[in-house]
């Protein structure tokens, strides 16, 4: 089932009798857990009709009794399985899929992983489950998610504020969520977020963070890049070259899109590199100047030498840091 289907059903009050949640982005599969043990039974009917168990920890037989079993003084019973990517055995649970008990909701979190479509489970599951497999989002999707979920808490966020939320905050959705959750709280008497919000209650220091380090490296400005670095090596939890690596290839890609699309319009241009405003165009074009064509090729190469040396691939001894250090600065020269 698609994710805005199965939220709608699910408001609707529409009780299917198993949901199958896999997939990649746990926080969909989190929303739509919590949206069903919000709306399915009372606060009075909770304690005896809603039972959270953990994959690693319960076994078929446990979660089976439980389903089997009918409400007290309610319509249904509520059994959530969370991490159920741990649950071993969950082929005993086949013949349940096949047949469940109309009077309990079974919800399965099978998170950052899918369940093999081939196999008799599998099978089961896709022909007797409401089944919802939760994708990533793409970069290019981000921004307009941020938007879309800022205006569930009664903000109004701009095009350009979400592009600066979703560089600085990656693209973590349930990090971005309590983000947006803390604007609402914090803008008491405003409730539009434009750049300088952002700037002020999300970039706790605006000058160090990944945001201010492409805007730096756009312009060359090695003084700046090279603080921001500093930064980022005395803080290798928050700023990793792990992290860094996937935000400067999106950047450059951009930068080589716009290299392509030289003779187009800004419309255009704005189209073909994802972008919804001018706002940051003047940034990319003081990049294209910076870095030509062929300079930009090179960094996809720096970029990816230093993923894979980050990730132990010829390369024994030098830290996290000392690459991060050496990347940038064959980047800049």
């Amino acid at each position: 089932m698609e994710y805005k289907d199965l939220l709608k059903s699910v408001k609707s009050g529409q009780w299917e009798p198993v949901y199958f949640l896999q997939g990649e982005e746990g926080f969909f599969i989190d929303e739509i857990t919590d949206l069903i043990q919000d709306k399915l039974l009372t606060a009075d009917q909770k304690a005896f009709n809603e039972f959270v168990l953990y994959g690693k920890d319960a076994a078929p037989r446990q979660i089976l009794d439980l389903a089997m079993q009918y409400p007290m003084m309610a319509d249904y019973k509520l059994v959530i399985v969370k991490e159920a990517q741990e649950l071993k055995k969950l082929d005993e649970l086949k013949s349940y899929f096949e047949k469940p008990n109309p009077k309990t909701v079974l919800v399965f979190n099978y998170k950052y992983k899918t369940i093999d479509g081939r196999t008799a489970i599998g099978k089961a599951i896709s022909n007797h489950c409401t089944l919802f497999t939760a994708k990533k989002l793409y970069d290019n999707q981000l921004p307009d998610w941020i938007e879309k979920q800022g205006a569930k808490y009664n903000l109004t966020i701009s095009h350009e504020a979400a592009f600066m939320m979703q560089s600085l905050l990656g693209t973590d959705l349930s990090k971005v969520d309590k983000e947006i959750q803390k604007l609402s709280t914090s803008l008491a008497d405003s409730k539009t977020v434009g750049i300088n919000e952002v700037k002020e209650h999300i970039a706790q220091s605006k000058d160090f963070n990944v945001f201010e380090l492409t805007s730096a490296m756009a312009a060359k400005d090695i003084l700046k890049v090279n603080t921001i670095i500093q930064y980022f090596n005395s803080n290798p939890k928050s700023h990793n070259i792990n992290s860094i690596i996937p935000t400067l290839t999106s950047y450059f890609s951009k930068v080589w899109i716009l290299h392509d699309a030289a003779n187009e319009s800004e419309a255009k241009k704005l189209q073909l590199m994802g972008l919804k405003s001018g706002f940051f165009l003047k940034e990319y074009l003081t990049a294209a100047k910076n870095y030509p064509m062929n300079k930009v090729f090179q960094v996809f190469a720096i970029l990816h030498e230093y993923d894979l040396r980050s990730k132990g691939v010829d390369n024994k001894s030098t830290s996290p840091q000392a690459l991060l250090q050496e990347m940038i600065f064959k980047i800049l020269h």
